[in-house]
């Protein structure tokens, strides 16, 4: 059975690819006695739910069982990964976002990326690394290790406590890089919990993603973290706010060409604890479809009710092109649900937040988040994982023919087709017919329809020209015809 899909996902090896308070739980350091870690069985949350076993009803997910890896188990499951985004903030005020994942093996090689991006400098610390991962299946204890000498593990697992207890949703997350040539480290050392119940995807955790296949996925939608940074030499003690999402089952999706779908993704953190996550997914031709399985905006908000709806709105206010690889990816988007009364727009803190993978590249970056809930101004942090990416619109013009002749008298209709169409590149066209003195008539359409142009004042061969351009111009494309014009 289909469901609706705001996923978030990417994938590995041959595949690859594919976040505000907690109230009395402790996070600043792990207690000696860490009976109060788990004093709190409510976080922001109505109902009890910090404690194992927690078994949500509707659904067949499971914790902290689910938490665990299930491809060992399960031969079924063709791609798995616990995904982790953090936004933090240092002591001296100094703001860092980080995203960090690891993968299920496949082949028997594990990938795990790793990238920081400092506001105050604007730079991003990118690494990705291949390497052998160690996975639980009854909980959630991963080791990922580079096998290179002196890197020390990366791990992400449940707490215990002074019993040896598991700590419902409390984990450690630590990560660490040494570049081997240069012999820079980043790291990050973090205590980690989550202030609210799972957010069960779809409703039930079942989720079918365009034709790429079906997968269980849970979110931790708030997560309160503090810990240790490392970065270009300095260390800094942080705090902030995160999210987590564990995906698995027998689907395949990677930013690669041969991927049947792509996607955007993103997940905001309102300031008044509202959380949102706001999927899109293009079929193989780029279309976008108003339908279960191709994106939706799922909500787990601040007192924890959660929903999802197909009725929203994402307009791409702005495209960039990475410089290096020439793809174009959306840069600032306007969202719209009506059902919760959010209008906002995300507008990224730098420019270059994309991850290199094999021969090609996918964004994972931070944004702003300024708008209205119900009218009211909100803000926010948001966090982007883009795969998707736009091409220069292709143009063909069909009418007038090649070569043919015109009286300059009769206006003159163009029109025109774009071959390789993107539903999420709104597009605008420009129609000119110049002649050899400089002479020159214009009309714009903002949809592919016929534009009537007046070639009263042109003589001689006439060059049409047809330019297609996104909203902002960066990206454009077109075609040009030479006419005739006879008296």
């Amino acid at each position: 059975m289909q469901r609706e899909l705001p996923i978030k996902p990417w994938a590995t090896a041959v595949a690859l690819l594919l976040l505000a308070g907690l109230g009395s739980v402790s996070v600043a350091g792990c207690d000696e006695d860490s009976d109060q870690e788990t004093r709190d069985l409510y976080g922001s949350c109505p109902e009890p739910w910090r404690a194992y076993p927690h078994e949500p009803s509707g659904t067949e997910i499971r914790f902290p069982a689910d938490e665990g890896a299930h491809y060992t188990q399960d031969l079924s499951v063709t791609m798995e990964w616990w995904y982790t985004i953090y936004h933090l903030t240092a002591a001296n005020g100094r703001e860092f976002s980080v995203m960090t994942t690891m993968f299920m093996p496949q082949l028997d090689i594990a990938y795990r990326p790793f990238n920081i991006t400092d506001v105050q400098t604007a730079e991003m610390f990118d690494s990705d690394e291949w390497g052998s991962l160690e996975a639980q299946a009854d909980h959630l204890e991963l080791e990922w290790s580079s096998g290179r000498e002196g890197e020390p593990l990366s791990f992400l697992r449940n707490r215990t406590d002074s019993r040896g207890e598991l700590v419902p949703f409390g984990y450690e997350h630590s990560v660490t890089y040494r570049d081997p040539d240069s012999g820079h480290t980043q790291s990050l050392h973090l205590l980690v919990d989550s202030a609210k119940s799972p957010y069960l995807v779809a409703g039930d955790g079942f989720i079918t993603i365009g034709s790429s296949g079906d997968s269980y996925y849970y979110s931790l939608t708030h997560l309160e973290v503090s810990g240790e940074l490392e970065l270009a030499g300095e260390v800094f003690e942080v705090t902030g706010v995160g999210w987590m999402d564990h995906q698995w089952g027998p689907f395949m999706l990677s930013p690669l060409s041969s991927s049947s779908n792509s996607y955007e993704w993103m997940a905001l953190h309102l300031d008044n604890g509202d959380e949102y996550m706001i999927s899109a997914i293009f079929d193989a031709d780029n279309r976008l479809h108003r339908e279960e399985g191709f994106g939706s905006v799922g909500w787990k908000l601040h007192d924890c009710t959660q929903g999802m709806t197909l009725d929203h709105t994402i307009e791409r206010l702005a495209f960039w092109q990475h410089p290096e690889s020439g793809r174009y990816y959306s840069h600032r988007w306007r969202i719209q649900v009506p059902e919760t009364g959010l209008d906002v727009i995300l507008e990224p803190v730098i420019e270059d937040q994309t991850v290199q993978f094999f021969h090609t590249r996918f964004y994972e970056g931070r944004s702003i988040v300024t708008g209205t809930l119900d009218g009211e101004p909100i803000g926010g942090l948001a966090f982007a994982e883009l795969v998707h990416h736009y091409d220069v619109p292709e143009v063909q013009i069909l009418s007038p023919t090649a070569d043919a002749t015109w009286l300059a008298s009769e206006p003159m209709a163009v029109s025109w087709v774009v071959t390789n169409p993107d539903d999420g590149l709104e597009l605008t066209f420009l129609v000119t017919a110049t002649d050899g003195g400089g002479a020159r008539s214009e009309c714009m359409a903002p949809v592919e329809s016929p534009c009537e142009l007046n070639l009263g004042a042109l003589t001689g061969q006439v060059i049409i020209e047809v330019t297609a351009s996104s909203v902002d111009g960066v990206i454009t494309g077109g075609a040009s015809r030479a006419v005739t014009l006879t008296q």
